[in-house]
Order: C-alpha cells, then sequence, then structure tokens
C-alpha cells in the first residue's frame, strides 16, 4: 500500500493517517511516522540503485536505438539552451 500510495503522488502523513485509522490510533501500531518516511525514501533510491548516471546513459542508449540523430539532436538543443540563457543574463547585466 505504501509503494502505491507514493506512485499515485498520495502524500506520506495521509498514508500515515490511513494507518492509524485503520489501526485504532497510534496506540495499537508499532511503527511512527519517520519510520514510514524512511521506508519509502528506501524504496524510491532502490529503484534508481544502478545509479543515477548509469540510468541516464541507459536511457539515452535506448533513444539513440530510436532515433539515430538523438544524440545529435540533444546536445543541439543544450547548446542551444545554453546560449539562450547566457545571451538572457549578459543582457539582463
Amino acid at each position: 500500500m505504501l509503494n502505491i500510495n507514493d506512485d499515485v503522488g498520495v502524500r506520506i502523513n495521509k498514508t500515515f493517517r490511513s494507518f492509524v485509522f485503520a489501526a485504532g490510533g497510534h496506540e495499537n501500531l508499532n511503527f511512527g511516522e519517520r519510520d514510514v518516511r524512511n521506508y519509502v525514501a528506501q524504496s524510491r533510491r532502490a529503484l534508481g540503485k544502478e545509479g543515477d548516471g548509469k540510468t541516464l546513459l541507459n536511457y539515452f542508449f535506448r533513444m539513440r536505438e530510436l532515433n539515430p540523430q538523438f544524440i545529435s539532436t540533444l546536445i543541439w538543443a543544450m547548446i542551444t539552451a545554453y546560449d539562450m540563457y547566457f545571451g538572457f543574463m549578459l543582457e539582463a547585466g
């Protein structure tokens, strides 16, 4: 239930309150809201256990297989965004 609620965006405190209600009060639970937050954080980290960098590279490789121009387009978009940002900053300064 925790992972499902987290996936759909239910706030952790709301999920915890539903546990408290279902158990009939705080005294009937052997864990607290902090334990729920730690569990959710650990689950989120486990999803990216390869590491963010490796996950991003794998995504880029998959996209390149679908579209051989993907990397060129990505680099062009990054350069354009960089030029637009710093051009704006130079004009503003």
